[in-house]
């Protein structure tokens, strides 16, 4: 869209319907644009590899924490269990963590 807004106003520079200063005007600021968006795509780009990361390394530990819990000093377990209960609900019969 930019790109194309900036070969519109080279045919309007072209025919002389702006001028040169008015032309590095807008060429400037569209390309100003564009390198603001560029960043921000970059960005997203980041946080999504970022997001997909930590979901597998969840994923790995989830799969893992039986053992890992087993295999764990009792001060360890104790620390766990703390976490995981600081929130515990009662439903009628059901409780959730």
């Amino acid at each position: 869209m930019i790109n194309s807004k900036i070969l519109k106003i080279t045919s309007v520079l072209k025919t002389g319907e702006v001028t040169a200063n008015g032309y590095d005007k807008l060429y400037k600021e569209f390309r100003t644009k564009i390198e603001e968006i560029d960043t921000k795509l970059s960005n997203l780009q980041k946080a999504e590899d970022n997001y997909y990361l930590t979901v597998n390394y969840l994923l790995q530990l989830t799969n893992r924490a039986y053992d890992l819990f087993l295999s764990s000093e009792i001060e360890e377990k104790r620390k766990l269990l703390k976490i995981l209960l600081q929130n515990p609900t009662l439903d009628r019969k059901n409780s959730s963590i």
